[in-house]
């Protein structure tokens, strides 16, 4: 009777290690072994990214920079097939570890001596990223089984440790354990199937969360967390891009085509920053309250991955051109449309952004948003004649248009000017 019952958050930091063995622990065992937390949305407490999380964010960096420098020395089509095909997974690792610690705060010993795991991992990954584009990428994709089988394990230990996530839990564990089973069987199954299978394990491992709504509306992401963490890699990206463009001319004379390529590449990246932090506020809190938000906010989130993909793709093309204005003549057209391309759509992404998923402070006129349709529409309408584009035009063309979309968001945001 005058026993208080233990409160909610008592039960689901108990340690699994105590429920069992407590009579035969020390204390610092007690203190260095804890189980994963379940965060909530409710719980009042402004979610911020721990140095762990940080950490981890510049061991991609390492991956960003090989994709960034090995895509740039074989500019080409083929090569941008294999890049594809390479950078989901980098960016999905990411992911995964982000969602896992949004949900189920970890901060002991044996999640950060897994988290050190991934990160030798990743370490790994960015040894296999030339390999890789250059055709065989076993040893990449076996780096990346390694790390999503570390995830699986954190996910195991939740199902264990935390009852109302247990078949959260064990549903991520079961679908990604059968993604990794895809990648292994993708590096000894025959040439020609490699594709196929590869893209069946992406399948698979993007709709394993999608699997289960109701447990995901149950248990839900920090609304303020991912934001912030979505930025922060934002920023890691686009601070690659910035690298890559200063060592490219750094790397040659400086000639009027390298300032005429670098300036407006560097007018291009800042932009792009200007208006995801400005306009669309992508790190700050989103509010999501219904079935309606909750599916916004998930585009919202899976939009990142063109606008990321495309930002790397970028900083290798300028590289390329910075570093091979006039070698390889035959590729000059096709690696003239893929940067083309890959800039287009990256501005076509900041329009949705600001027009579709915007916060509703900014109002933006039917007016201003064909203006702001119409410039990416512009670099559009010159990729077929991207071959015959003189090298400086390239970066000028979307930088630009960027500048435009700068304008009308100022504009929208400041009804009297």
């Amino acid at each position: 009777m005058g026993r208080d019952l233990p409160s909610r958050s008592q039960r689901l930091n108990c340690s699994l290690l105590l429920r069992r063995k407590d009579k035969h622990l020390r204390p610092w065992q007690r203190d260095l072994f804890q189980n994963p937390v379940l965060r909530s949305n409710n719980d009042g407490e402004h979610r911020h990214a721990r140095w762990l999380e940080l950490f981890y964010d510049l061991a991609f960096a390492a991956v960003l920079a090989q994709l960034t420098q090995q895509f740039s020395m074989h500019f080409d089509l083929a090569t941008f097939a294999r890049f594809t095909l390479v950078f989901v997974p980098v960016w999905w690792s990411w992911i995964g570890q982000t969602f896992y610690l949004t949900r189920f705060d970890s901060e002991d010993v044996g999640h950060t001596i897994l988290t050190f795991l991934q990160i030798g991992c990743i370490a790994a990954m960015a040894l296999e990223v030339q390999p890789a584009l250059e055709g065989s990428a076993k040893g990449f994709f076996l780096c990346y089984s390694l790390i999503r089988f570390l995830l699986v394990l954190e996910y195991l230990r939740v199902a264990q440790c935390i009852p109302e996530a247990r078949t959260f839990g064990r549903g991520m564990a079961l679908g990604f354990s059968l993604a990794i089973g895809l990648w292994l069987y993708s590096v000894v199954a025959p040439a020609p199937l490699h594709a196929m299978i590869r893209i069946a394990a992406v399948i698979v491992e993007f709709s394993t969360p999608s699997s289960m709504p109701k447990l995901s509306w149950k248990l839900p992401p920090h609304f303020g967390h991912i934001p912030e963490r979505m930025s922060q890699f934002t920023v890691v990206v686009i601070g690659e891009a910035v690298a890559s463009s200063i060592v490219a001319n750094g790397s040659t004379m400086v000639t009027p085509v390298a300032i005429l390529v670098g300036m407006p590449a560097l007018l291009l990246l800042f932009t792009t920053a200007w208006i995801y932090f400005e306009g669309v506020q992508a790190q700050n809190e989103r509010h999501v309250r219904s079935h309606q938000d909750a599916v916004k906010f998930r585009l919202w989130m899976y939009l990142h991955l063109p606008v990321m993909f495309y930002l790397t793709a970028l900083a290798a093309g300028i590289r390329s051109l910075l570093l091979r204005p006039t070698i390889h003549p035959t590729d000059a057209a096709g690696a003239k449309m893929i940067l083309l391309t890959a800039l287009a759509v990256n501005i076509s992404l900041n329009a949705l952004f600001l027009t579709r998923l915007n916060r509703p402070k900014i109002v933006v006129i039917w007016r201003q948003t064909l203006f702001m349709w119409l410039a990416p529409l512009v670099s559009l309408a010159a990729v077929p004649f991207a071959g015959n584009l003189d090298v400086p035009l390239l970066p000028l063309i979307p930088a630009t248009a960027t500048t435009a979309q700068i304008v009308v968001m100022l504009i929208s945001q400041n009804p009297s000017l």
